[in-house]
């Protein structure tokens, strides 16, 4: 069926058949359809479609059998999740649905755990961000989509209650995040004007000035997220650097866009006059 599916010589109707088989089978199998996923993720790494849909089953799974899983049930999904993102990803050039699917599926368990249930997801993120630029970029849109869905987005899936409790445990760890997204952006931007100023150094230079480039935009956008929600005198305070680091940021002409979402917001607050007086 999932041959079908994602072959272009398929007509119409045999992925319609395809799909109806999928969700026929996703609704027969609900009870074991974890099993299932977790099966196909070990065995079917290196295909990608197969991959997906069996990160596809385990979303499904989340949603809408975790009621019905016990205590120890809930703890291993725990721990399976940021094994994805550990050993899921493997390379910064992965398919990008992989990597947010990924992601979408630890915020999924995080939506029905964290904090009470997994106090320390937010370390265990942070922690994983420094094993590797794919970790790391999986880290990052995890924590995006988090922060997402727990002040941006307006649905019923999280209940005011828990959706209370996630907005609380942000605020009270937003030091800590604003510190490690600060801390990449600078690192990742000091790697990219260093190679990309001496591109022939290395032969894999041009390779990892777009990963460091690609880190960097993935940091500034969930960084963007947080300008939604958390106060300006947090986002900007002067131990974190960030208006030197813009500052410097916009001068790289691919950099500016990104940079004059942040000036936008900031030129509305008492911080207007100190950093567009720094970077005229």
């Amino acid at each position: 069926a999932l041959t079908t599916l994602y072959s272009p010589t398929s007509s119409p109707s045999d992925i319609q058949a395809a799909n109806q088989f999928i969700e026929d089978f996703k609704v027969r199998e609900a009870a074991q359809l974890d099993k299932h996923a977790f099966t196909l993720l070990s065995q079917y790494h290196q295909h990608k479609e197969i991959f997906h849909f069996s990160l596809h089953c385990l979303e499904h799974s989340i949603k809408f059998q975790w009621n019905s899983m016990g205590d120890e049930t809930k703890k291993f999904f725990q721990t399976a999740v940021i094994e994805l993102l550990e050993k899921g990803v493997v390379s910064l050039d992965e398919k990008q649905f992989i990597k947010e699917k990924i992601a979408t599926i630890i915020v999924e368990v995080a939506k029905r755990e964290w904090p009470q249930r997994w106090p320390d997801l937010l370390n265990i993120l942070i922690n994983c961000a420094t094993k590797g630029p794919s970790q790391c970029e999986v880290a990052l849109l995890t924590l995006k989509t988090l922060a997402e869905e727990t002040f941006i987005y307006h649905n019923d899936e999280i209940a005011d209650e828990r959706k209370k409790d996630m907005s609380l445990a942000a605020n009270q760890s937003l030091d800590l995040l604003l510190q490690f997204f600060y801390k990449i952006s600078e690192d990742q931007y000091t790697a990219y004007k260093q190679l990309l100023n001496n591109p022939q150094a290395n032969p894999n230079n041009m390779q990892m000035i777009q990963w460091h480039r690609k880190l960097l935009l993935t940091s500034l956008s969930t960084l963007q997220v947080f300008f939604d929600w958390a106060p300006l005198s947090n986002l900007l305070d002067p131990k974190f650097f960030f208006l030197s680091f813009l500052t410097h940021a916009m001068v790289d002409t691919s950099l500016r866009q990104v940079g004059f979402f942040f000036t936008s917001d900031i030129s509305q607050t008492d911080y207007s006059n100190r950093f567009m007086g720094t970077y005229l």
